[in-house]
């Protein structure tokens, strides 16, 4: 895998030779101070290990020997398509990736990386303050496969296993490739270009439009700039609270159920509406949030609802109900078995992606007032999971495009 990594940086360097050369076709017509990686299943790992690799002196390989590096591209985006994360059964997350755009792109019906490794690496991208604004996106597509997004691939899984794979419902590979394609092309245009327009679809891809094939979709985005309230990381179980709430570790619904790399807060209720507390602390250093953002996990086949209560130190308290500004998909199932044979260790019900929600009301009404406190009320009869309570500054709005509910 370091290989493929080293590389594509090869290819870079080449390519800087012929922009430095004079008379050759691509002289002066190369700008590699604004690059973007983009790679398929263990290309998708490589590009990963290309951008560390692209800051580092020198690697040393599993023989010993030492590869002196001279690299130091302008790397501004690294995408994985259906990206195949090889530290999964190494007992780690793998390498951190910092000050970065990252976008990783999945789909729900993958037996090939049978489960969303992508978003392992998706936990671990970090942002310092002085690095300027950087994003990152994990976008599921529904019935999504992993050949489908090539078009060279055939099956997922190899001859005979395929025929005990039920595929009669996957999404057509055109479509797949292009939401991929949409997805992908977007999320470049913000990073490389600082397109407004395309940093706010990356945020809230309906805005996509009918750019995106009729089908359901789940996308957790994350900002610099966003100021992180709550993100579970370090509290055991929350103080206060019953069986019904409680911090957890997300897992891949593999056999050995693989830890995701992230802490989130389960709300389980029955009878009864729970309600969450969250304090804001004074050093937010944010003195104007513009809206509540927080990765939501659904463990239900139907769309849940709750309500945001947002309170402020003159006393004034808003309440703004989730329906009203966003909507989080039910649970993506997919029973891959035909004739109720199992496939062996790649049968799951669902994973546990995320959608990311916002709700800007909660503060039209705070006259600048500072923001105190956020709770979260959750009706009977739910099930879901939430995680990084952030809030964000003003930004530009755009209207959302009409499309017919499904």
């Amino acid at each position: 895998m370091e290989a493929r990594g080293w590389l594509v940086l090869k290819h870079l360097e080449q390519l800087r030779r012929w922009n430095e050369t004079p008379g050759h076709p691509l002289f002066g017509r190369v700008d590699l101070s604004k690059v973007a990686l983009v790679g398929h299943s263990r290309g998708g790992r490589a590009m990963s290990l290309a951008f560390k690799f692209n800051s580092m002196s020198g690697y040393s390989g599993p023989d010993g020997r030492y590869e002196k590096f001279d690299f130091g591209f302008g790397i501004r985006t690294v995408a994985g398509i259906a990206s195949y994360d090889d530290y999964l059964f190494q007992g780690n997350r793998g390498p951190e990736l910092t000050d970065v755009d990252y976008l990783a792109v999945f789909g729900s019906h993958d037996l090939d990386v049978f489960y969303p490794s992508a978003l392992r690496t998706y936990f671990g991208v970090r942002f310092s303050p002085a690095s300027g604004f950087h994003m990152k996106q994990a976008f599921c597509i529904y019935r999504a496969t992993h050949a489908g997004f090539n078009s060279m691939c055939g099956y997922d899984l190899s001859f005979p296993l395929r025929l005990l794979v039920n595929n009669r419902n996957n999404l057509h590979p055109e479509d797949q490739r292009q939401a991929t394609c949409v997805v992908v092309v977007n999320f470049i245009e913000a990073s490389i270009r600082g397109n407004r327009r395309a940093i706010a679809e990356v945020r809230d891809y309906r805005l996509l439009g009918a750019g995106l094939p009729y089908n359901y979709y789940m996308s957790l985005a994350e900002f610099s700039d966003e100021r992180i309230i709550e993100d579970f990381e370090e509290e055991e179980v929350p103080e206060g609270k019953g069986k019904e709430i409680f911090v957890e570790e997300q897992v891949f619904k593999t056999v050995d159920r693989t830890p995701q790399g992230n802490r989130a807060l389960r709300i389980k209720t029955e009878g009864d509406t729970l309600r969450y507390d969250f304090a804001i602390p004074d050093s937010l250093g944010l003195p104007s949030p513009g809206a509540l953002t927080m990765d939501v996990y659904n463990h239900m086949v139907r769309r849940p609802d709750f309500i945001v209560e947002a309170e402020f130190a003159d006393g004034t308290v808003t309440r703004s109900r989730l329906s009203d500004y966003s909507s989080v998909p039910p649970r993506f199932e997919y029973h891959p078995e035909k004739g109720g044979i199992s496939v062996l260790r790649f049968s799951r019900n669902y994973d546990e992606m995320g959608e990311t929600i916002e709700i800007p009301a909660a503060f039209r009404l705070s006259d600048g007032s500072p923001l105190t406190r956020i709770s979260v009320l959750v009706p009977p009869e739910t099930d879901i999971a939430i995680d990084n309570i952030r809030l964000r500054g003003p930004r530009q709005q755009f209207p959302i495009p009409f499309r017919k509910p499904r």
